[in-house]
């Protein structure tokens, strides 16, 4: 079995698909009946149906250059040289989630999608906080922002992923419906088929007011550019981008979901049991709640040595702190 890899993904050339003829992978005109699919099997929200028709028109289009597939093993290395598109894993583990299940909805018995293997991602890896002064220094620039009745959506939709750490998608999902008046929100998440309540402050829930008078009127809090359906996460991904640059923020890895992180950050060190921080995060396994903890201690174990100096510097009667570089642990 010949076996390749590019990038870390790996693939097999037979990996029991046969060489039987098939009929040309066809896209276009497919994905209002693979929505349908994926509400019913899945129950998907609409900012996931959105990232998969972001999915399939961005296949469509490789297709389009590619040329038609007819052999098995040919739509696998047409799914294979699409994923090494994605640089960033967690965007190509989305794009071989939605393959897969495409090529379900298509009814193929040997799908070549699952034939992939992606690299293991470290959780620990990847998971970025905003610093306090960073949070300050955003906070204070939207509030500027929004004197100027400018960037109330941003201000209301940062502001509420910041204090409550729900995902992005669950955010963008909210009707107003699900926004009660005593400061209450109804999360439904896909995710775990699961649903639960969250508390806003009122600094969030005065900044949500400000952005309700000047939205369109329809079911979502967040709408696109029609009312009936939600922004996408795609423009939104852009306007904190662009924030970021504006506050001064320029770490590579710092996004719209490090807000969440940031979120669990402050409760960990609060003292929040982890129980707690799974039902505010909505984390089905505990375990995924640790990796928050991990994250923490590995942060504690780097900053060691400087603790160690100023105790030293502290014995020694010296008041200034020398600058030094902390080496991280080999």
């Amino acid at each position: 079995m010949a076996c390749a890899q590019i990038m870390g993904l790996k693939w097999s050339a037979q990996a029991g698909i046969s060489e039987q003829l098939v009929q040309p992978l066809v896209v276009a005109g497919m994905v209002s009946a693979f929505e349908q699919y994926l509400i019913i099997t899945k129950g998907c929200r609409p900012s996931s149906l959105a990232n998969a028709r972001c999915i399939l028109g961005k296949f469509e289009r490789h297709l389009q250059g590619q040329g038609s597939a007819c052999y098995p093993h040919q739509v696998l290395d047409l799914v294979h040289t699409f994923l090494v598109r994605f640089h960033h894993p967690a965007y190509r583990y989305t794009a071989i989630y939605y393959l897969r299940l495409f090529f379900d909805f298509l009814g193929w018995k040997e799908n070549p999608a699952r034939q992939v293997k992606l690299p293991k991602i470290n959780p620990a890896q990847g998971r970025h906080f905003l610093a306090p002064e960073e949070c300050r220094g955003l906070m204070a620039y939207l509030a500027s922002q929004a004197e100027l009745g400018k960037m109330l959506r941003e201000q209301a939709l940062f502001l509420l992923l910041l204090y409550t750490g729900i995902r992005i998608g669950e955010a963008l999902a909210l009707a107003w419906e699900d926004i009660a008046q005593d400061g209450t929100i109804l999360i439904r998440d896909s995710k775990t088929h699961t649903a639960r309540i969250i508390y806003i402050p009122k600094l969030v829930w005065n900044a949500l007011g400000q952005y309700r008078d000047t939205c369109p009127q329809g079911r979502y809090a967040f709408p696109g550019k029609s009312p009936e359906y939600p922004i996408t996460y795609g423009v939104i991904r852009v306007a904190f981008k662009n924030i970021l640059c504006h506050v001064g923020i320029d770490r590579r890895g710092c996004n719209l979901h490090s807000l969440r992180h940031t979120f669990a950050r402050s409760c960990i060190q609060a003292g929040m049991r982890r129980e707690e921080i799974q039902q505010f995060l909505g984390h089905k396994d505990i375990r995924t709640t640790e990796i928050y903890t991990r994250l923490l201690a590995e942060d504690v174990r780097q900053q060691s040595p400087l603790a160690h100096k100023a105790v030293a510097n502290f014995i020694s009667g010296s008041l200034s702190l020398s600058v030094f570089k902390i080496r991280k642990p080999r």
